[in-house]
């Protein structure tokens, strides 16, 4: 196998990870809105310590969900901005004839 073939399959290889990551990306969004379930901890928060454990578990929810968004939002930029490289450079391959040295 020549270089530009292994280098073609290397970049096909990553195509399909890359693919994989945003299929596994998306089921992961479905599961972050469960995340707000952890507001119904305002209930024992304020039974615990009133009006600060509603502040807490609140600011603590929040905190939690926007993490899991943010992350999640740059992870999909990431795997988006790869995968259009990858699929320029493959596309370069392609249209490239080989030649050898």
């Amino acid at each position: 196998m020549t270089e530009t073939e292994q280098r073609k399959v290397s970049l096909q290889r990553e195509v399909e990870w890359l693919e994989k990551c945003l299929k596994s990306l998306d089921s992961e969004k479905r599961m972050v809105p469960w995340l707000a379930l952890l507001y119904v901890l305002i209930i024992p928060g304020a039974m615990w310590k009133g009006v600060l454990g509603v502040i807490v578990v609140l600011f603590a929810t929040t905190v939690i969900l926007g993490t899991a968004m943010y992350i999640q939002a740059g992870h999909r930029s990431e795997y988006m901005e790869r995968l259009e490289e990858t699929r320029k450079a493959l596309a370069e391959i392609e249209r490239v004839p080989y030649v050898p040295r």
